[in-house]
């Protein structure tokens, strides 16, 4: 018997089979416009970029954005404030996919997939002077699939080959003591013996003092503080291969010494299959989390709205980028949606907010954008960022 989620009933295992569907890219189609809700307007803010994936906001108003498969970070400025980036700049080049970048004290901190270095920053700063500083390593190579355990227990090996998530994400606690840093899995669902895999990982600011903040994280991507509070909040891809409907991925507050589920759990204490019941332990331990979206939709970026450009319902809501799904049937995701908040909790199903992006989705499939980040910035607009279509468009309330 599955465990009833926040949102829906869940499907059992393998109530469809495993579905492999990766769309074709393609230019925007004649006509091609976004959907957003009634007031609402997007413009194209920078485009002819490089794979961008974050973005961070630096202290007087530039627009950072990791080239991540590039190895590059690139600074965006609107002099003017027509909502258009007429400058552009390469910040830094040379690093290893680049992905999560904050700004703290006199430093730009990027979190690399080999280990998070910083940057000397300067207000108005538009190229890194020299080479960054090493804070800490991070896991880089897959864990070692072992076989004699997946033999003793039954596993199929071919359901858990390595998956190996490269994004690693950080942020700065409230109070700026203490850094966290965001791992993914190596495998589908084959346990690691890593324990920085699967987790959100807490360190002292020099990197030194690590402990695992959470576990059971499959592939956590953003990491946001709510607002003027000390609650994080993470969105999880979850496992593949046990049907288009499972396993959903979530938008989650993080429970300090929380166990998610990965790999021997989802959604609750419902079992991974594959595992033969091992952990029970930890099963029985798995945290529901808050909000679930469709399963595969690929959520990489969060943000908590705290303007006042857009309308006062909108205010400390959730924005989460949603990639769009590769294995399933029909494509789901490629999308920002909104999730309602009330008193620091969700209070309603996440909503599309800007949609538009799929073209086909019959026998073929076809897209032109894939969101991966949202920010805001200095006058109360969105930025979404789009790593297919190589652009960053811009969400403002007329």
């Amino acid at each position: 018997m599955l465990v009833a989620s926040p949102v829906q009933q869940l499907p059992e295992p393998f109530e469809t089979p495993w579905n492999r569907a990766i769309p074709r890219i393609v230019e925007p189609p004649t006509g091609a416009k976004l959907s957003v809700p009634e007031g609402f307007e997007v413009n194209i803010f920078a485009e002819g970029l490089l794979n961008p994936r974050r973005m961070a906001l630096a202290p007087n108003g530039d627009v950072f954005v990791t080239e991540s498969l590039y190895g590059e970070i690139v600074l965006l400025r609107d002099g003017d404030g027509d909502g258009i980036a007429e400058y552009r700049e390469t910040f830094a080049t040379e690093l290893d996919r680049p992905f999560g970048l904050v700004f703290s004290g006199d430093f730009l901190y990027v979190a690399n997939n080999n280990a998070v270095v910083r940057f000397p920053y300067a207000r108005g700063q538009v190229r890194a002077q020299g080479a960054p500083e090493h804070i800490v390593d991070l896991p880089v190579s897959s864990d070692a699939l072992d076989h004699d355990t997946a033999e003793r227990l039954g596993i199929d090996i071919s359901r858990t080959r390595g998956f190996n998530h490269w994004t690693r994400n950080l942020i700065f606690g409230p109070d700026g003591s203490k850094m966290y840093i965001a791992v993914g899995s190596a495998t589908n669902v084959m346990p690691g013996s890593d324990v920085r895999r699967a987790a959100i990982n807490e360190y002292n600011t020099d990197g030194s003092g690590h402990r695992v903040f959470a576990g059971g994280l499959r592939n956590p991507v953003p990491l946001e503080f709510y607002p003027e509070s000390s609650t994080l909040w993470t969105a999880v891809h979850e496992r593949d291969h046990l049907g288009d409907e499972l396993a959903p991925d979530y938008v989650t507050s993080v429970v300090d010494g929380g166990f998610y589920g990965w790999p021997y759990a989802y959604i609750g204490p419902n079992p991974e299959p594959v595992l033969n019941g091992a952990r029970p332990d930890l099963v029985e331990q798995t945290i529901i989390p808050d909000v679930l979206l469709p399963a595969h939709a690929a959520p990489m970026g969060l943000a908590f709205y705290t303007g006042t450009r857009f309308p006062e319902t909108y205010q400390n809501n959730a924005f989460v980028a949603l990639r769009g799904s590769i294995n399933r049937v029909d494509l789901v995701g490629y999308s920002l949606v909104h999730i309602p908040f009330e008193n620091g909790k969700p209070s309603g199903p996440p909503e599309d907010f800007l949609t538009g992006f799929i073209v086909r989705n019959d026998q073929e499939k076809e897209v032109w954008g894939r969101p991966v980040d949202v920010i805001q910035i200095e006058d109360g607009s969105l930025l979404v960022s789009d790593d297919a279509g190589n652009r960053i468009f811009r969400i403002w309330y007329r």
